[in-house]
C-alpha cells in the first residue's frame, strides 16, 4: 500500500506544469483534469480530476465541491507545512488524500469515499486530520504509514471500509481522539506502533476486531475508549507496556479484552467487560497486570489466564458470568490472583491445569456451584486468606493434589472445604454456617495434613472422613455443629492428635464401623449432646491414646 516508484510523482508534476496554476488568493472554477494550486484557493465548481498543492501555509477550500477521479490520488500534499484542506467531498481515486513527508498540515470537515485510502500520511509529522468522514474504501479509511509522528486524528467517523477504519503502521507518537468507527474489518489497529494515544475513540461492528496491536507495539495507552458488538474487543499480539484503561468493552461476540501470544508488561486497568464471550482473556502472555476491572455478564468466563506466567489479577470485580469467573488453565503457573470479588458465576475461582499460582484475599460469594477449586492437574497452588460465602455448593474443593490451603474462610456455603485428592495441606481455615459439613474427605483422599483448622456452626459434620486413607489432623477444633465432631466413616491408617470437639450436636469423636487404624492420640472432647467419643468397631481396630473425653464408649 504504498507508492510504486516514482512514476506517479514525475507525472503529477509534469501535468501541474501543462496546465499552469491556479490564481492566488481566487476563487476557482475547477472543472476538469489536474489542478495544481499555489496559493489559497476556493472551488466553485466540482473538480473532476486530481489536485496538487505545490506551495506551503496555503488553503484548499472545496466549498462542499466534489474532487471526483479517476486518477491515484485526489488532494496530493507532496513534502508540503503549513497547508489546509477542508470542505472537499473526494471520492473515485487510489488515495483520496495523501499527505507525503508533510508537517504541521490540517484536514479538516471533508468527506472521503470510494476508494482505496481515504486518507493517507506517509513520513509525515505533527499534522491535523480533524472531523473528516471516511466511509466505503476498497481498505483503510485514514492510515499513518513510514514513520509518521506527532499527528493528531480527532472527531473523525470513518465507517463500512473493507479493511481497517484507523490505522498507524511503522508510526509511533500519535494521538488518536474522539474518532468513530463502525462496520470495519477492523476499527482501530496499530502495526509496529509504539507510544500512540486513543482517547475516548469508539469502534462499533467491526467484523473482527474494534482496537488490535501487533507486531510489537509498545508503550500504546488507551484511555475512556468504547468497543461494542465486534468480534473481539481490544486485542494485543506480542505487545508490551501497553495500557488499557477505562474503557468498554461490550457485547463482543468472541472476547471483550485479550492479550495474545507474547504479550507482556501490559496494564488493563479499571475496565469495565461485560456481554462478551469471555471477558478478559490473557492467552500464552506473561507478567501483565490485570487490576481494578468490571467483569460481568459474559457468557462464558469472566477473566481468563491459559498458559500463561506471572500474570496479576487483583481488585477486580467479576459476577453474574456464565460459567467461571477468575479462570486459570492450559499451564498457567506463578500468577498471583489477589483481592478479586467473584459474585454470582457458576464458579468464583477456578483452576485446571493451572500449577504454583497464589490466590490470596480473594471473595467468591453467592456462586451457584463453587466459590474456589483446584481441578485436574492443578497442584502447587497456594490458597490464602480467602473467603468463599453463600456459595451454593462448596465453598473451597481440591479435585488435584499438593495444594496448601491457608487462613480461609468458607461461611454459609452447602460445605465448606472438600478435598478429594492426595498430599494437600490445610492450615488455619474456618468453615463456619456451612448447610452441610464444615470439612470433607472424601473418595480416597490420601496424605493429606488439616492442622489448626475450626469448623463452627455447620448443619452437618465439623470434620468428615468418608473412604480415605492416612491423613493427618492434628490442632483442629470442631464446635457446635449440627451432628459429629469429627467423623470417620470407611476411613483406614488415619492419624488425629490434639483436636478438640466440644458442643457438637451428636458425637464428638466417632470412628464408624468399617472404619478400622486409625490412631486417635491427645485428643479432647467436653459436652457434645450424645457422647464425646465413640468407637463402633471391635477392641484394638483402632488406637485411642492420651485423650480425655467427658463420655466415651470405646471398646
Amino acid at each position: 500500500m504504498t507508492i510504486r516508484g516514482r512514476t506517479w510523482r514525475a507525472l503529477l508534476a509534469l501535468c501541474a506544469a501543462s496546465l499552469g496554476l491556479a490564481a492566488a488568493g481566487t476563487p476557482v472554477s475547477a472543472g476538469y483534469g489536474p489542478l495544481t494550486i499555489t496559493a489559497s484557493t476556493t472551488l466553485t465548481e466540482d473538480q473532476l480530476g486530481p489536485i496538487t498543492v505545490a506551495a506551503d501555509n496555503v488553503t484548499l477550500d472545496c466549498a462542499g465541491r466534489s474532487v471526483t477521479g479517476p486518477g491515484f490520488v485526489g488532494v496530493y500534499l507532496p513534502n508540503r507545512r503549513g497547508v489546509t484542506v477542508e470542505n472537499c467531498r473526494v471520492s473515485g481515486f487510489g488515495r483520496d488524500i495523501f499527505i507525503e513527508r508533510g508537517s504541521g498540515n490540517t484536514v479538516a470537515g471533508n468527506v472521503l469515499w470510494n476508494t482505496d485510502e481515504n486518507i493517507r500520511l506517509e513520513a509525515s509529522a505533527n499534522n491535523q486530520i480533524t472531523g473528516n468522514t471516511a466511509f466505503g474504501s476498497r481498505c483503510h479509511g485514514i492510515a499513518l504509514y513510514s514513520g509518521s509522528t506527532g499527528n493528531t486524528i480527532a472527531q473523525n467517523v470513518s465507517n463500512g471500509n473493507v479493511c481497517y477504519g484507523y490505522v498507524a503502521v511503522d508510526s509511533a507518537g500519535n494521538t488518536f481522539s474522539g474518532n468513530y468507527a463502525d462496520g470495519n474489518q477492523e476499527g482501530f489497529v496499530g502495526v509496529n506502533g509504539d507510544a500512540n494515544t486513543y482517547t475516548a475513540d469508539t469502534a462499533t461492528n467491526s467484523r473482527i476486531t474494534g482496537f488490535h496491536f501487533y507486531n510489537g507495539p509498545d508503550g500504546n495507552v488507551l484511555s475512556g475508549d468504547t468497543s461494542d458488538g465486534n468480534w473481539d474487543g481490544f486485542r494485543f499480539d506480542g505487545g508490551t507496556n501497553n495500557t488499557l484503561q477505562d474503557s468498554v468493552a461490550s457485547n463482543g461476540r468472541e472476547h471483550g479484552i485479550v492479550m495474545g501470544s507474547g504479550s507482556s508488561g501490559n496494564t488493563i486497568r479499571h475496565n469495565t467487560a461485560t456481554g462478551n464471550g469471555i471477558g478478559i482473556v490473557a492467552d500464552s502472555a506473561g507478567g501483565n497486570t490485570i487490576t481494578e476491572n468490571s467483569v460481568s455478564a459474559n457468557r462464558d468466563d469472566g477473566i481468563v489466564i491459559t498458559d500463561g506466567a506471572f500474570d496479576v489479577v487483583t481488585a477486580n470485580i467479576v459476577a453474574a458470568n456464565a460459567h467461571k469467573g477468575i479462570h486459570l488453565y492450559g499451564g498457567s503457573f506463578g500468577n498471583t490472583v489477589s483481592g478479586n470479588t467473584s459474585n454470582g458465576n457458576d464458579f468464583g475461582v477456578y483452576l485446571d491445569n493451572a500449577n504454583n499460582n497464589l490466590v490470596s484475599g480473594n471473595l467468591a460469594q453467592g456462586n451457584r456451584l463453587l466459590g474456589f477449586g483446584a481441578d485436574t492437574g492443578a497442584t502447587g497452588n497456594a490458597f490464602t486468606g480467602n473467603t468463599a460465602r453463600e456459595n451454593a455448593d462448596i465453598g473451597f474443593v481440591l479435585v488435584s493434589g499438593g495444594n496448601t490451603l491457608t487462613n480461609n474462610r468458607a461461611q454459609s456455603n452447602g460445605m465448606g472445604f472438600v478435598v478429594v485428592s492426595d498430599g494437600n495441606q490445610l492450615r488455619g481455615n474456618t468453615a463456619a454456617g456451612n448447610r452441610f459439613d464444615g470439612f470433607q474427605l472424601v473418595n480416597g483422599a490420601s496424605g493429606n495434613t488439616l492442622s489448626e483448622n475450626v469448623a463452627a456452626g455447620n448443619r452437618g459434620r465439623g470434620f468428615m472422613l468418608g473412604s480415605t486413607h492416612d491423613n493427618s489432623l492434628s490442632g483442629n477444633h470442631s464446635a457446635g455443629n449440627a451432628a459429629d465432631g469429627f467423623l470417620l466413616e470407611g476411613a483406614t491408617g488415619n492419624t488425629l492428635m490434639r483436636n478438640s470437639a466440644d458442643g457438637n450436636a451428636q458425637v464428638g469423636f466417632h470412628d464408624e464401623l468399617g472404619s478400622i487404624g486409625n490412631t486417635f492420640d491427645g485428643n479432647q472432647a467436653h459436652g457434645n449432646h450424645f457422647i464425646d467419643a465413640q468407637d463402633d468397631n471391635p477392641p484394638g481396630a483402632n488406637q485411642w491414646t492420651n485423650n480425655r473425653f467427658g463420655t466415651a464408649a470405646i471398646p
